[in-house]
């Protein structure tokens, strides 16, 4: 299991799974404090199409009017679509917003966007605007996805494949330019090689469909792991490279007569209390959490099970963090719980435990 990674500046807050985990942020907007929330998960592999299994409508078109609603925060807007990837929008088409105030790009009448619309949870039409998803035409990043999106209309019986190569985990570290990134299919011998630009980006000519192992040359003493993605047809993968830790704390649980204890829940939380993730044995009383980076660990297990346990994972100042009832290697008060130093890349993997008889 990896550690889910997200920014310490930020409040991660964790419902039943990590599946539903979400970052809260809390900003002052005209003298207002308001609550933004997002999505805390991440990953190196995403779908850099339009997203028609998402949104309703995907298209560039311009903010024709802006209307407050009435005991609300949100607004609504007529959008006039001019090039569309998804769905069939009218013109002119009302969308309501979805935390307006917590928009990550003003939004001006005239202003011409990249919309992702989608259906809310009353089936009105939304924009999210604190997602990114959306933005005008004047960045960087909604050009190139607007290039992307033409290029894929086109595009026929080949495939796209980008990304961008970063000095570190992505999600907090910076990009890499002029990074030599080589894409090989296996199976036909074939290598494709270019080059990220100044944002650390990259993309190859259209592929052909199949799989690409993806390396990047070596950059001074650092060099970003391996990956892979597997090109289909009219379709684009955004693949990021990057260079994950590879620390690992893993072992067994026995119960005292010997036989493996399943289904036990534990716990790995950073010494200085700033993150923790969740895990489980499974039916042989093992357990394994890798990709960890280099710190101070505490290891605690939910035995005997208490009833106000919650699995996930977080990070930043503050946490709850769940009740674990005992602590490696065999005591019931924390601070005297052995606390396990994981070096760079350093594999602990016979942290071995014995339950308590009860």
């Amino acid at each position: 299991m990896r550690p889910t990674r997200i920014f310490h500046a930020l409040l991660l807050a964790i419902t039943a799974t990590v599946a539903h985990a979400q970052i809260l942020e809390t900003k002052t907007v005209n003298g207002k404090e308001i609550m933004c929330a997002r999505s805390g998960l991440s990953s190196s592999l995403k779908d850099c199409g339009p997203g028609g299994d998402v949104y309703t409508y995907v298209f560039t078109g311009t903010i024709a009017s802006i209307a407050p609603i009435p005991n609300s925060d949100e607004e609504t807007l007529q959008l006039v679509p001019d090039e569309v990837f998804v769905g069939q929008p009218p013109t002119p088409l009302t969308v309501q917003t979805e935390q307006a105030l917590c928009a990550l790009t003003p939004i001006h009448v005239g202003d011409r966007w990249l919309f992702r619309i989608y259906k809310g949870q009353k089936k009105s039409l939304v924009i999210g605007l604190y997602t990114g998803s959306s933005g005008s035409i004047t960045n960087a990043y909604i050009q190139r996805e607007v290039a992307t999106y033409r290029r894929l209309k086109t595009i026929g019986s080949l495939g796209l494949l980008q990304g961008s190569v970063f000095h570190g985990e992505y999600i907090e570290s910076a990009t890499i330019p002029n990074a030599l990134v080589t894409a090989a299919n296996p199976r036909s011998g074939i290598s494709f090689t270019t080059t990220t630009d100044a944002e650390g980006h990259y993309e190859f000519q259209p592929l052909t469909p199949g799989r690409y192992n993806l390396t990047v040359a070596p950059i001074g003493a650092y060099k970003a792991d391996r990956s892979y993605a597997n090109v289909e047809a009219g379709v684009c993968w955004d693949v990021s490279l990057d260079r994950e830790a590879h620390g690992e704390i893993s072992g067994r649980i026995l119960r005292a007569n010997g036989s493996p204890a399943t289904n036990i829940d534990l716990v790995i939380i950073d010494a200085d209390n700033t993150g923790y993730t969740t895990l489980q044995t499974d039916g042989d009383g093992r357990f394994d959490s890798y990709a960890y980076p280099p710190g101070k660990y505490i290891l605690g297990v939910n035995f005997p099970p208490n009833p106000t346990w919650f699995n996930g994972s977080g990070a930043g100042a503050d946490l709850k963090l769940p009740p674990a009832s005992w602590f490696y290697p065999g005591v019931q008060d924390r601070s005297h719980a052995t606390i396990l130093t994981l070096n760079p890349d350093q594999k602990l993997t016979n942290i071995n435990i014995t339950l308590p008889t009860h």
